[in-house]
């Protein structure tokens, strides 16, 4: 089905920090006709870190405010979110949910050889398990499985230190990861959380030319991509052009600056304020 020929369809992004700048502009490269509309639950995130059962209430009470804007699918940009919550929210929601975990692990076990497979994440009490479900799931026994973290990576990008002259994010790298190339001998590893993605250069010059680098912003994209015929079938003719609408619960002044440090000083984002 062609989509051009169908509309535009709604999609609504949930987050609790800043992965929605990487995974909203990657779903309007890979959905051109669609309006997007991210809601970033700032007065209460990152969600990172707290226990999953907060971030199950917090992910429901958020979701129940994107519902109203009428979107036809639910992009979870969050990684704590996409772990500890996807569950829970797919039996309340009426439109398909699509996490991150799930289309970075198909990517991940594409091709494998040597069956030895990374994830490189922030920190969460949750975060192997999920992962480990879906291997599981897909794969016959007998993968290994290295889960590496670390809490100083998004706030540093956040700072836009990515290529600061002090090379903090270099260090940082290298002093937590670099065991998945010297040690573990990696073939494929999941940059868990969006953000990463902004420096997959160093990712990739770090791991080495031998492993591959799974992008979640771009599988999730694809995970949407792949449901456009049953939304579009279902949906309504929609207004409207392609920008972004970013919605957030707190220091809307915040969130733009973080976006210009992270992305660029050429960056215009203009958030909004609502409540949950």
């Amino acid at each position: 089905m062609c989509i051009d020929d169908q509309g535009i369809v709604k999609i609504g992004v949930l987050d609790s920090g800043t992965g929605c700048l990487v995974v909203a502009p990657q779903l309007q490269r890979a959905i051109p006709r669609s309006q997007i509309v991210v809601l970033a639950d700032t007065a209460n995130g990152p969600y990172a870190g707290i226990s999953p059962e907060l971030i199950e209430e917090r992910s429901k009470e958020a979701l129940r405010t994107l519902l109203t804007l009428g979107v036809d699918v639910v992009v979870l940009a969050c990684h704590a979110t996409s772990v500890s919550a996807l569950d829970a929210l797919q039996k309340i929601c009426p439109v398909p949910v699509v996490g991150l975990v799930e289309p970075s692990v198909r990517a991940l076990l594409d091709g494998v050889r040597n069956k030895r497979l990374g994830l490189i994440a922030t920190p969460g009490k949750d975060v192997s398990v999920a992962y480990q479900k879906y291997l599981k799931l897909q794969t016959e026994p007998g993968h290994e499985f290295a889960y590496m973290w670390s809490s100083l990576l998004v706030p540093l990008l956040e700072e836009g230190w990515k290529n600061h002259p002090v090379p903090v994010t270099q260090f940082t790298l290298s002093s937590n990861f670099g065991a998945l190339r010297d040690v573990f001998e990696a073939e494929a590893v999941i940059l868990g959380n969006p953000e990463f993605a902004l420096i997959e250069a160093q990712f990739g010059e770090l791991l080495g030319p031998d492993c591959r680098l799974i992008l979640p912003h771009v599988e999730v994209a694809r995970a949407v991509r792949a449901l456009m015929p049953k939304l579009l079938r279902s949906g309504t003719e929609r207004l409207g052009g392609q920008a972004v609408r970013y919605l957030v619960t707190d220091d809307q002044v915040g969130f733009e600056a973080k976006a210009k440090r992270m992305l660029g000083v050429d960056t215009e984002i203009r958030a909004e304020l609502v409540s949950v």
